[in-house]
């Protein structure tokens, strides 16, 4: 449908209006001089969603064929009667409004692709639902998240009239307390009871309306709870469905030749088979909203039920509304909406994110969605010593685990150039490894910090962790035999590093030279000797000048037995240190121990974040 169209459609609806604006009281005034708030309400979304219309029409022309489906049932009207009550007029306005909000964050969220609603707890998805549970909308049904997967025991006469229409009435509600509080509805687990005596209605309506054809298996086959029985034994294949009994109006699951009742199963077997119902039964060309869809199922079930429910409704454009990643990404060709704010009672902040675009994992882009503080990416993964370390340093920041270094430098760059997707800013911590100072005064600028220690580990080695472990370990040593205790760590630590000179020298050039390979660009304004002979000129000075320089700053660290030197240029294996010598000098199961000390001892934490990182805590305060 054209969106001039739907423009044209709300407008046409002001005779109607005009109409409703004369409506006369029994105290001689009209309906506009005594309810100005309800004339200015209407009047407001119906502006807002005209405006949101001419926004739209700047990129497209046309709304999909599912929002225009349900444009048409809800806005193509017919003129009044110019003898209407108050209680019409006014239920006429209210209806409208609620359908202005609505089908204005429809259009927000229009495609011709499914879409995944995603975002942090607190952040308004399930209001969002809820929002439109309570439609006013036809063709928009919400399978919600809260579900009540129970049976009636006992047969009801309104079961055996229920059917398709009916059920799919229900789901279109205007609010679900409404449906409960009719005769029928007096328990809530009278829902799951209806919707599966509406698809067993619908299999013996089919059977009497086909008794005659002459093809029985051919009408069995095409009949709906055929597709539900098919669909069912696709996702569980050692429970097969009965055939509906014709007085209960239900059916019974069927495992190793046995029968049992429904609420026997468990409840991913029996939120499978409200799933499949609920769509079954709903229009061939809505909008299906599902909060929650995973809920009690595993990935290999659920990706696979929605797989084939989509297909079974792939006129119908689904919604739906997780948090789970491995859910969001077993949907393929779908939007990614990020509901960035919620403010009571209907106002949402929605933005569309791009899932799978180069510069973000899909898995991360997602974890971001759903943060509301700034970043900190630190290099390793969730079970890292950096992880665990920062976390607890940097309490007030989320803290996210992103691999490599190059990892940290990227992700903070691309998270600060998407800041219409996130809430702060992005801050990286990477370790030192012995990076010149140039390359450290480059990083700052992208809000990269380079620690002074080599990397993770040797904070590990940091005196007040010694001491706090040792602490921890002996409460009753004095002042004196405490730092008798750590000089005796630092002599072994310098020690170790005299006898592996050569090891720590080594290793500091293949850092180097790794630094020089990754960070050298071929320049195209020269040729392909000229190219080599910069990037040998480089590894030259490697070679010869820097090597010595290194070696006689190594020399006059050990010599003076500075320590903070030894911490940022120790490039020997981890074990020969934090290991070795921490378990030996320190006690049993050292680096584990000084790990507890610094991410439960806040005096211990704050004195490592003023020695370590007060420069970068001024950047992240400002």
């Amino acid at each position: 449908m054209k969106i001039e169209q739907v423009k044209s459609s709300i407008e046409g609806l002001k005779s109607n209006y005009d109409l409703i604006k004369q409506v006369k009281l029994e105290n001689g005034k009209s309906l506009i001089e005594e309810n100005r708030n309800l004339f200015a309400k209407y009047d407001k979304n119906k502006n807002e969603l005209l405006a949101t219309l001419e926004d739209i029409e700047k990129d497209k022309n046309e709304i999909s064929d599912q929002l225009g489906s349900i444009f048409s049932r809800n806005f193509l009207e017919m003129p009044l009667s110019s003898r209407i009550s108050r209680e019409y007029a006014e239920n006429f306005l209210k209806t409208k409004i609620n359908q202005f909000k609505q089908y204005k964050y429809l259009l927000l969220l229009d495609s011709s692709k499914n879409s995944i609603i995603v975002g942090a707890n607190g952040s308004g998805k399930s209001s969002f639902a809820d929002f439109f549970k309570k439609t006013e909308n036809s063709g928009i049904i919400v399978i919600p998240a809260r579900k009540y997967l129970y049976c009636q025991k006992e047969p009801n006469y309104e079961i055996l009239k229920v059917n398709k229409l009916e059920i799919q009435e229900d789901m279109e509600e205007a609010n679900t307390k409404t449906i409960y509080s009719k005769k029928f509805y007096n328990k809530p687990e009278y829902e799951f009871s209806r919707i599966i005596a509406a698809i067993s209605n619908e299999f013996f309506n089919y059977l009497k309306d086909h008794e005659k054809d002459d093809d029985r298996n051919e009408v069995y086959d095409n009949n709906i709870f055929h597709k539900f029985q098919k669909i069912y034994s696709i996702l569980f294949p050692d429970i097969s469905i009965s055939d509906p009994d014709a007085i209960s109006r239900s059916f019974y699951p069927v495992k190793n030749g046995q029968k049992y009742s429904i609420d026997q199963m468990s409840e991913g077997e029996k939120v499978a088979i409200y799933y499949i119902i609920k769509v079954l039964l709903a229009d061939d060309d809505g909008i299906i909203i599902v909060d929650e869809p995973d809920v009690y199922l595993n990935a290999a079930i659920y990706n696979r039920l929605w797989n084939i429910l989509e297909k079974e409704k792939e006129r119908c454009r689904f919604i739906y509304i997780s948090h789970r990643v491995d859910f969001i990404e077993s949907r393929n060709n779908v939007n990614l909406i990020w509901c960035k704010k919620f403010i009571y009672p209907d106002y949402w902040d929605l933005k569309q994110l791009e899932l799978g675009e180069e510069e973000f994992p899909n898995e991360l882009l997602l974890e971001l969605s759903g943060i509301k503080k700034s970043v900190i990416f630190c290099e390793g993964a969730k079970h890292s010593d950096d992880y665990k370390i920062y976390s607890a340093m940097f309490p007030e920041y989320n803290v996210v685990p992103i691999g490599t270094c190059k990892d940290v430098i990227d992700n903070t760059k691309n998270y600060n150039n998407k800041q219409k997707f996130f809430c702060g800013e992005a801050y990286g911590i990477i370790d030192n490894d012995l990076r010149t100072k140039e390359n450290r005064k480059s990083l700052a600028i992208k809000n990269v910090f380079v620690t002074d220690y080599l990397e993770i580990e040797m904070l590990l080695c940091d005196e007040d962790v010694f001491k706090a472990v040792i602490r921890g370990e002996y409460p009753s040593y004095s002042d004196n035999k405490l730092q008798d205790k750590f000089n005796e760590f630092r002599d072994k630590f310098v020690d170790t590093m005299d006898k592996n000179k050569s090891e720590v020298v080594d290793r500091w050039r293949k850092k180097l030279y790794e630094q020089i390979l990754n960070n050298k660009i071929y320049d195209t304004k020269k040729d392909m000797d000229s190219n080599i002979e910069s990037l040998n000129s480089e590894l030259n000075n490697l070679k010869n000048k820097l090597s010595l320089e290194f070696e006689g700053k190594l020399n006059k660290i050990l010599q003076e037995k500075e320590y903070s030197g030894l911490l940022k240029y120790c490039t020997l294996q981890h074990g020969m240190i934090v290991d070795a010598i921490g378990n030996s000098v320190a006690t049993g199961d050292y680096r584990n121990k000084a790990l507890s000390h610094i991410i439960s001892n806040e005096e211990l934490l704050d004195n490592l974040r003023k020695k370590y990182f007060s420069q970068f805590l001024k950047v992240i305060k400002n």
